[in-house]
């Protein structure tokens, strides 16, 4: 399996020692023209397009085995190319500077459903609707106006009467737990697909 150098998917996996089934990144080849390798925490789930190999096994990826395979990228010779691990069924392998390592894929866990919550959300039916911001601007926000811990954040918009957003007006954004009262407007931007 191969994923982008850049990607860290590995930073949506739960800590948390009891929730083990999350701990780790979960490869799904159920549709072997649509691979994903999925991530979750409870508060987020993210899912990538990896590029599979033949041999490659769905199942759990170990966590830190990405974060291994990537240190090879640090490399002159090896920066930007894909962060790559072969997937068997027990186990991961990767090269990290020169040698080959290996570790224990987690085998008899559950993976939560995934498919059961993408299929209750389709863009533009049951109330579903689409807002496109730079995630980098609502970062530098939430700094701007001071934060205690971690932060909730709400976003405020428009809606026609079919309740889809209106385009080209700004995102209101609440910062709660901010150390100040605050007006923040994300300004409306082109959509890129």
């Amino acid at each position: 399996m191969r994923i982008p150098a850049t990607a860290r998917i590995e930073d949506c996996t739960s800590t948390d020692t009891t929730r083990e089934q999350i701990a780790h990144p979960h490869l799904d080849l159920s549709d072997p023209k649509e691979p994903r390798l999925w991530a979750t925490n409870g508060h987020v789930l993210v899912g990538i397009k990896p590029e599979v190999e033949d041999g490659d096994a769905a199942g759990y990826v170990p966590r830190e085995s990405i974060k291994l395979a990537r240190l090879r990228d640090k490399s002159r010779h090896t920066r930007g190319t894909p962060t790559q691990i072969a997937l068997k069924k027990d186990s991961a392998e990767f090269a990290v500077g020169g040698a080959r390592a290996q570790m224990p894929r987690q085998n008899g866990l559950t993976f939560p459903d995934v498919h059961q919550v993408l299929k209750s959300y389709v863009v533009g039916e049951n109330g579903a609707v689409r807002v496109t911001f730079n995630p980098e601007l609502l970062a530098a926000v939430v700094r701007a106006v001071g934060k205690i811990g971690s932060p909730s954040v709400s976003l405020e918009f428009r809606t026609d009467a079919r309740g889809m957003a209106v385009g080209g007006d700004p995102i209101r954004v609440i910062v709660h737990s901010s150390v100040v009262e605050h007006d923040i407007m994300l300004m409306p931007m082109r959509t890129h697909k």
